[in-house]
């Protein structure tokens, strides 16, 4: 590697006691679509589960959400925006998750399946899927989800939306996990475009 200041493996050869922070995630990372999100709101509706978690009061696509996230705040354009993402199979990201127990096997116990990250994509997902708003099909025509023919929607389900999951029951490391997934970025401005709007 040479003796370039600042080129990997160049640091120095004797340990000179200097420890770099461990990102106290250990996620396990598993590809799913769209379909699968939708498969779990189902259930989520179909057996009733708001009642299995008795300390939550907030649920996105049937994942409770801890006291602590803050609110959806997405515009209408970025809703449409990542929308339209969607439809144009762009890379979402991965959402988390954190595992779930249920030691009465009545009630999950508190922050099982909490959703850590992604909520504002997943609400945005919800929000379409019930006719919120409508995108703009390939002619410029806002199109309202129900409106859309069944082998389109198909197209849409089957969208890989990448699904991480953690296991910790300790609030303060979720706590931890939320502000390492949520506030690592700058948003970007409306002048930092690379397309002209």
């Amino acid at each position: 590697m040479g003796n370039t200041p600042g080129i990997y493996m160049n640091g120095p050869a004797e340990d000179n006691g200097i420890r770099m922070s461990r990102e106290p995630i250990d996620a396990r990372h598993s590809p799913r679509n769209i379909e699968d999100l939708c498969h779990n709101w189902r259930n989520f509706h179909a057996k009733n589960e708001q009642a299995m978690y008795p300390w939550a009061t907030r649920f996105v696509m049937g994942f409770p959400l801890p006291d602590w996230q803050r609110d959806f705040v997405w515009t209408d354009e970025q809703q449409k925006r990542f929308i339209i993402s969607v439809w144009s199979r762009a890379d979402l990201g991965a959402y988390m998750v954190n595992e779930w127990e249920m030691k009465d096997g009545v009630c999950f116990d508190r922050y099982s399946n909490v959703l850590l990250d992604g909520q504002q994509r997943l609400t945005t997902i919800e929000r379409y899927l019930r006719d919120a708003f409508a995108v703009d099909d390939t002619t410029g025509t806002p199109r309202l989800w129900s409106h859309v023919h069944r082998r389109e929607q198909r197209r849409f389900m089957n969208v890989t939306f990448t699904r991480s999951q953690v296991k910790t029951f300790d609030e303060r490391e979720l706590r931890t996990i939320y502000d390492l997934r949520n506030f690592t970025g700058t948003p970007h401005t409306e002048s930092e475009r690379a397309l002209p709007r």
